[in-house]
C-alpha cells in the first residue's frame, strides 16, 4: 500500500478469490459482466473506490478504465463537486495548506504535497474548477491547475497585456467536438489592472496552445473589472460578468464573440451578490441588510425574472455573524453542479463554511466540519469547487 496525501492507493497484484456462486446458488457480485460491475462500482464514493481497486486486478481494471472514469464523473462528480481551500502566508510559504471537501463522506482532507508554482502567489485565484496565477510583469503568463487531486501545473504563453487580479473562467472550446472522452478548453481571462487596458479580454485555446483576443468588457466595466469587484459565471455557452455591489451584469456569447447589453440584477436590493452556474440554472446569491438574511435566487437567463431558491437557516446565518453590528457578515460563494458552498475567509471565524444542496424538490443546508488541525493562520484564503476527476481514477 501506497499513501498519497490522506488517500491509500492500492499498489498490490492479487486475484478475486470468491466464486462465481454464492452460498446460496446465486451469481455474486464477481460474476457480474464487466459493464454492469462498472455501473455498480460507478456508484462507490471516493474511498470506496480506493477500497474496491486494492481487491482484485479485474476491479483495479475497471475502476482505471477511462469509460469508468466518464460514468464516475457523469454521475457524481459534476453534480457533486469538491470545495478546495487553499490557505497562503505570503511571509512564510511553509506555512500555506491546502483543504478539499468530499460532499458524500462529509469530511475535509489535508493535502500536503500540494505546491504553488514559481508565480506570483498573490495573484492565485480559484474559480469555475480550477486555480490560476500570473507570472511576470512585462511578460504575463498564467499557471492553472483543475482541483487539487490532479498536482501538474500548466503554463500558457504569454498573454498579449500584462494584468492583475483579472476574472477568468474555463469552458469547453464550443467550436470543437468529444473524441475519445476528451475535448479541448478554453480559458477567458478579462479585466484586470492592466495600464488603460482594463476591459481586455484573451481567450486561450488548448487545442492551438495560443491566445486570441476578443471583444471588450463594456464600459461600464471600466472602474471594477478586478476580481475583487466581479463575479463570473459560465452557463449554457455565454460567459456572465457581474459587479458585485452595484448589480451591473452583462454576458458574452462564446460562440458568436458578442457582449450583450449591461442589465441590472439586484432582486430586493441585495448588498451583494454572487454569480454561480449549477448544473440546473444560474443563481445568485445575496446578503441583505434591513431584514438580515442571505438568499438564493433563480436565474431565468431568458427573462432575467429572479425566483427565490432558499434562504439561509438563520442558525447558520448567527454563526457567520460579526460581532460588530455595524459590520455585514463576510461571504464568499463558489459552486457547481448540485452543490453551492458558501465560506469566510476569516481567521477568527475558523475558516467557517458551509453547504447548500440544490437537488431535492427543496433546498437544504449542511454545516461543513472544521478543517483537520493543525490549521495555520493565512494572509490569504482561496476556495473553488471542483469536478475534475482525480488522477489515480484516470
Amino acid at each position: 500500500m501506497k499513501k498519497r496525501g490522506s488517500f491509500v492507493l492500492n499498489m498490490g497484484e492479487q486475484e478475486c478469490m470468491e466464486s462465481d456462486v454464492g452460498i446460496d446458488g446465486q451469481t455474486s457480485i464477481s460474476g457480474l459482466d464487466e459493464n454492469l460491475l462498472g455501473e455498480i462500482l460507478s456508484r462507490l464514493p471516493i474511498q470506496s473506490i480506493v477500497a474496491a481497486s486494492a481487491t482484485c486486478r479485474r476491479w483495479r481494471s475497471i475502476l482505471h478504465e477511462g469509460s469508468y472514469c466518464r460514468r464516475r464523473a457523469a454521475y457524481n462528480f459534476r453534480a457533486r463537486p469538491w470545495f478546495f481551500l487553499v490557505g497562503l502566508n505570503h511571509f512564510l510559504p511553509s506555512k500555506n495548506q491546502a483543504f478539499g471537501y468530499d460532499p458524500e463522506g462529509n469530511k475535509f482532507y489535508h493535502f500536503p504535497d500540494f505546491s504553488l508554482p514559481s508565480f506570483d502567489q498573490g495573484s492565485l485565484t480559484g474559480t469555475h474548477g480550477f486555480l490560476f496565477a500570473l507570472a511576470g510583469s512585462g511578460i504575463c503568463k498564467l499557471g492553472y491547475i483543475s482541483g487539487l487531486f490532479n498536482k501538474s501545473w500548466k503554463e500558457t504563453p504569454p498573454l498579449f497585456y500584462s494584468r492583475r487580479s483579472p476574472i477568468a473562467a474555463m469552458f469547453p472550446d464550443p467550436h470543437s467536438s468529444m473524441l475519445q472522452g476528451d475535448i479541448d478548453h478554453c480559458i477567458i481571462v478579462a479585466g484586470g489592472q492592466s495600464r488603460d487596458k482594463n476591459l481586455v479580454v484573451e481567450v486561450y485555446n488548448s487545442k492551438r496552445d495560443a491566445w486570441d483576443q476578443c471583444a471588450p468588457l463594456p464600459p461600464e466595466f471600466q472602474f471594477s473589472s478586478s476580481s475583487q469587484w466581479m463575479h463570473s459565471a459560465v452557463f449554457n455557452g455565454k460567459f456572465y460578468v457581474y459587479e458585485i455591489h452595484t448589480g451591473c451584469m452583462s454576458w458574452l456569447d462564446l460562440r458568436q464573440g458578442r457582449w450583450s447589453n449591461t442589465v441590472m440584477l439586484r432582486p430586493m436590493n441585495p448588498i451583494y451578490g454572487f454569480l454561480i452556474a449549477c448544473r440546473k440554472c444560474l443563481v445568485l446569491a445575496a446578503l441583505y441588510r434591513q431584514h438580515p438574511c442571505f438568499k438564493l435566487w433563480s436565474v431565468n437567463t431568458e427573462t432575467l425574472q429572479c425566483t427565490e431558491l432558499g434562504c439561509m437557516p438563520d442558525e447558520l446565518f448567527a454563526l457567520f455573524e460579526e460581532e460588530d453590528d455595524e459590520k455585514d457578515p463576510l461571504y464568499t460563494c463558489v459552486g457547481g453542479g448540485d452543490f453551492i458552498y458558501i465560506y469566510s475567509d476569516s481567521w477568527h471565524k475558523d475558516y467557517l463554511s458551509c453547504m447548500c444542496d440544490l437537488s431535492g424538490k427543496t433546498v437544504t443546508w449542511r454545516k461543513l466540519p472544521q478543517l483537520p488541525s493543525p490549521v495555520n493562520r493565512f494572509d490569504k484564503v482561496v476556495c473553488f469547487s471542483s469536478s475534475t476527476m482525480p488522477d489515480f481514477c484516470s
